[in-house]
């Protein structure tokens, strides 16, 4: 109310620079630090040791679904022809 929009304007660049320039420096820092004070490999070890087999063949199923299309149509084409090369053969002797 007191203070008018150019001063406002002003204050608002100053903070952003000063956080532009702060925000990297604290990130990187709590990071460092986070790293060093949690094993990451020990959670992720437990987290899978505590997994259901069916709850992991569950995720596989969703994550693989377009593969095993995949493989079964190859599967279905390859033996297609190894059927019409059966009944050339056939049919040759």
């Amino acid at each position: 109310m007191f203070i008018g929009d150019n001063t406002i304007n002003k204050l608002k660049d100053g903070m952003m620079e000063e956080i532009n320039v702060l925000l990297p420096e604290v990130i990187d820092r709590y990071t460092h630090g986070l790293g060093e004070t949690i094993d990451i490999e020990r959670m992720v070890t437990e987290k899978v040791a505590a997994f259901s087999s069916d709850k992991l063949e569950d995720i596989l199923q969703a994550i693989m679904k377009k593969e095993f299309r995949f493989v079964e149509i190859l599967g279905g084409v390859v033996g297609f022809i190894i059927g019409l090369l059966q009944v050339a053969i056939t049919l040759l002797q």
